[in-house]
């Protein structure tokens, strides 16, 4: 849903309609109000969109590692004293 919010109202009309309930161009183009060329471009811009909305590579665990990133889980304190402060 994030990446759906990254196109403008029209693109994600087109999109969503073309994608989830398989309407045609031409039908997408009745429901939007525009010409069938008009549809085709906008549904082209919001796959355009949502396929430059992914990582240009894999997260590489070694170096989110040197990163600070911390892979194991923090000691739990079982005693009940105050800490020192």
């Amino acid at each position: 849903m994030i990446l759906l919010e990254r196109l403008t109202p029209p693109e994600r009309a087109a999109f969503v309609l073309r994608e989830a309930f398989g309407h045609s161009h031409r039908e997408v183009a009745g429901i939007l109000g525009v010409q069938e060329a008009s549809a085709r471009q906008l549904y082209r811009r919001a796959r355009e969109r949502l396929d430059g909305a992914r990582p240009r590579f894999p997260a590489d665990r070694d170096q989110a590692e040197g990163h600070g990133v911390r892979q194991e889980r923090p000691a739990v304190r079982t005693d009940r004293r105050p800490l020192p402060g």
